[in-house]
């Protein structure tokens, strides 16, 4: 039987797949991190492999790095909003194709007291063509 939330729940996955948006969701109390299969391809990683916050730092570009994790102290201060919004390269990239940039969004969930994640959760998605199309505008002018 069909219920209305795995209906929802259907659609909704239908829709993140279509537009080629990739999810993740770190319990920072169990110290997991969950990739969907379309954020695991863009760095790379094969659908069976599990992540951890170790490998995902790794995994961003060494120039990108620091600000990387920058961002995600910052959305892990409990005095801001927890919002996460960056872009950063990834280190795979196949043969003969350029370097893959990515944007990720999301947000931390604090416990009641508001001083500790207990949660951090959004999206990542695929901008090289958007970053490249800014790179040939910048050198037209």
């Amino acid at each position: 039987m069909i219920t209305p939330d795995f209906t929802a729940f259907e659609r909704l996955q239908t829709a993140v797949d279509a537009a080629g948006v990739g999810t993740w969701d770190y319990d920072l109390l169990a110290d997991t991190l969950t990739w969907s299969p379309r954020c695991k391809e863009l760095f790379g990683v094969p659908v069976e492999q599990s992540v951890t916050y170790a490998d995902f730092v790794a995994l961003v570009h060494p120039d990108d790095r620091a600000a990387t994790i920058a961002a995600v102290e910052h959305a892990f201060d409990p005095t801001g909003s927890g919002s996460y919004d960056i872009e950063y390269r990834t280190r795979w990239q196949l043969p003969g194709q350029p370097v893959l940039w990515a944007r990720a969004t999301g947000r931390a969930f604090f416990d009641e007291g508001g001083t500790r994640v207990y949660r951090f959760i959004g999206t990542i998605t695929d901008v090289t063509a958007m970053r490249q199309l800014q790179e040939q505008l910048t050198r037209s002018y």
